[in-house]
């Protein structure tokens, strides 16, 4: 998953009635672009004294429509808007509910910004009470902050784009702050296995750990350079072990330094203790300890049993 330029992108988001509510009223809907100024679309259903219009409502659907065909050539960016009861299939099951007609929103290129944003940085890259969007935009300091979950103007549907927009434009030029500890930069350190039937073994002995990033994981184990780093579920030692292990039996040709780099240029792992959970990179020394000293091996409990590969210690 990689994040389009701005060119070649429209990012959108609408606002509507909460998801409890009888009815799936729809009061804003919007899209922005940069080619190379911004651009802007807006479909708004003002909430009046008299309450939203139904033909305001399916005007601005049918405006909607009309420009999602009009930037089929692009990614369309948006954050969360392919569930069921909310996004994209629910703005075309409105306009069937009040108009009886079909209308197509079957989008060719999207991304999740939402979905992105976990895959990359890890699941807790930022707090998820209150709104991961409204978190990054304090941390950030971007405006689009809302305390009302429920967006029925223009100007709230404004803020809540821009705010979006800033999101992507800070992450494409790496400036995107998120409480993800700081990833190592990638670097190409390769790592060699002492046949492609090991390299096979160690694949389908570890690829259950990286659930939708199974061909990444084959990749790094290749000794290609990525564009993320890997999130191992547990605790560091328990991975590093495995590569102990296979160094120490003859399956893996590289030196302990070399491991080290190819490790922590590629995984991050899942911190827990406490009441602290957060996504880390490996750490150099910890990792060197174990590989050089076997210091801080996991317990015969905690470590991952593969058959055909020995333990060090227990």
């Amino acid at each position: 998953m990689k994040l389009p330029e701005l060119k070649d992108c429209i990012i959108v988001h609408y606002g509507c009635e909460l998801l409890n509510k009888k009815e799936h009223l729809i009061y804003s809907l919007a899209g922005i672009s940069h080619e190379p100024n911004k651009e802007y679309h807006f479909g708004d259903n003002t909430v009046t004294s008299g309450g939203p219009k139904t033909e305001t409502e399916i005007t601005i659907i049918e405006e909607f429509e009309n420009y999602i065909k009009k930037n089929r050539n692009k990614t369309i960016i948006h954050w969360s808007m392919q569930k069921p009861d909310w996004g994209f299939q629910a703005i075309a099951s409105r306009y069937y509910q009040l108009t009886n007609k079909k209308i197509n929103l079957d989008i060719k290129d999207t991304l999740d910004l939402s979905e992105y944003l976990k895959s990359k940085y890890g699941y807790d890259y930022i707090k998820k009470d209150g709104g991961r969007l409204n978190h990054l935009a304090k941390k950030n300091g971007f405006s689009g902050f809302m305390e009302e979950r429920v967006i029925k103007t223009k100007h709230d549907n404004s803020c809540r784009i821009e705010l979006l927009f800033s999101i992507v434009q800070a992450e494409l030029q790496g400036k995107l702050k998120t409480d993800t500890k700081q990833m190592p930069k990638l670097n190409e350190a390769l790592i060699s296995f002492s046949s492609n039937d090991t390299l096979d073994k160690v694949y389908e002995a570890l690829k259950g750990y990286f659930k939708g990033n199974e061909a990444k994981f084959r990749m790094a184990l290749e000794g290609k350079k990525l564009d993320i780093h890997l999130l191992f579920p547990s605790n560091q030692n328990k991975f590093v072990d495995v590569f102990l292990r296979l160094k120490h039996n003859g399956f893996l040709l590289n030196k302990p330094k070399e491991i080290n780099e190819w490790l922590c240029s590629n995984f991050a792992f899942k911190y827990h203790r406490g009441d602290i959970k957060e996504v880390r990179k490996f750490n150099p020394s910890t990792v060197n300890d174990i590989l050089t000293k076997e210091k801080g091996l996991p317990s015969k409990r905690e470590r991952i049993d593969i058959d055909w590969l020995p333990s060090i210690k227990y």
